[in-house]
């Protein structure tokens, strides 16, 4: 079995390592390790994080969408999700339209087609609140909170 195959089942079974630890598990010198390291991030098999000396490594999870699962779905919806939803995961990766929705449904265990109808109904109400350039004017809001008169402020968005 090959350095990286052991490092991928290590991090498989136990999560988060750093070299240390897959030093002192796989009993290999710290440059073989280093080495096979560099090969699974060349491949995009494993993620980086941290800065020396506090580096650790972890399993890239499946970011390949299965087509067929989506079949059901119309293509205004999928236009809707590509316009409207992104997705930035836990490692800063950038994840929009039906693939990035996908991923947020399984890391919640929400069914996908039902939440979807959800999101459209719930982002169809909030557009009304914005104006023509994107943002949300707050300051009404604001004016019927007790005070008001003393924040001396003239106006306040949301993006």
């Amino acid at each position: 079995m090959l350095i990286k195959d052991k490092i991928t089942a290590a991090l498989n079974k136990k999560g988060d390592l750093s070299v240390k630890e897959l030093v002192d598990i796989l009993q290999v010198s710290k440059q073989a390790i280093h080495v096979a390291i560099s090969q699974l991030l060349e491949q995009e098999l494993i993620v980086k994080f941290g800065r020396t000396p506090k580096t650790i490594y972890r399993l890239r999870k499946d970011s390949v969408v299965e087509k067929e699962n989506f079949t059901g779905i119309s293509k205004d919806n999928q236009n809707y999700l590509t316009s409207h939803f992104l997705l930035i995961s836990e490692i800063g990766e950038m994840v929009g339209g039906i693939e990035g929705f996908s991923r947020w449904c399984k890391q919640r265990n929400l069914p996908f087609e039902k939440t979807l109808i959800e999101f459209i109904k719930t982002k169809h109400k909030y557009d009304s609140y914005f104006n023509k350039i994107g943002i949300i004017d707050g300051i009404e809001k604001l004016q019927n909170t007790k005070g008001y008169d003393k924040i001396q402020l003239d106006e306040i968005f949301y993006l």
